[in-house]
C-alpha cells in the first residue's frame, strides 16, 4: 500500500524591467509515492514556467506551462483578466493532456481533458 508522499519542490523567480513589469517563475516539483518514506520509488518530475504581466492598472495577463518528464506530456494554461468596479472578468484558455501528469490522479484539473475556455465573472463585494 502506498502510504507516504514526498514532494521537493525548488523554483526562482525575477521581475524584468519591461514596461510595468514581466515577472517569469520556474520551479521543478520532484514527489514521490511510496510504500516508505523517501524511497522514492515511484517517482515523478515536473517543470513549471509561470510569465505575468500586468497591461494596464485593470488588466493583467499570465500564462501557466507544464511539463511532465516521466511521461513527456505538458500543459499550458493563460488567464486574461479585466478588472471593473465590482466585477473581474476572466477568459481563461488551456489545454491539458489526456493522462494525469502527476501523482494525484483524480484531481479537478484532469476533469478537462484537451482543449479548453473557461469563461468567470467575479463579483468583488
Amino acid at each position: 500500500m502506498l502510504t507516504n508522499q514526498t514532494l521537493i519542490n525548488v523554483g526562482t523567480d525575477y521581475t524584468f524591467g519591461i514596461g510595468s513589469g514581466l515577472n517569469v517563475v520556474v520551479e521543478h516539483l520532484l514527489g514521490s509515492y511510496d510504500e516508505k518514506a523517501f524511497q522514492f520509488q515511484e517517482v515523478s518530475n515536473t517543470t513549471a514556467i509561470t510569465l505575468a504581466y500586468p497591461i494596464s492598472f485593470f488588466d493583467h495577463q499570465s500564462v501557466v506551462s507544464t511539463y511532465n518528464w516521466n511521461s513527456h506530456t505538458g500543459s499550458f494554461f493563460l488567464n486574461n483578466e479585466h478588472q471593473f468596479k465590482k466585477f473581474a472578468g476572466y477568459i481563461m484558455p488551456y489545454y491539458n493532456p489526456a493522462t494525469p501528469q502527476g501523482l494525484i490522479k483524480r484531481d479537478i484539473q484532469y476533469s478537462t481533458t484537451g482543449p479548453g475556455i473557461r469563461l468567470m465573472i467575479v463579483y468583488n463585494h
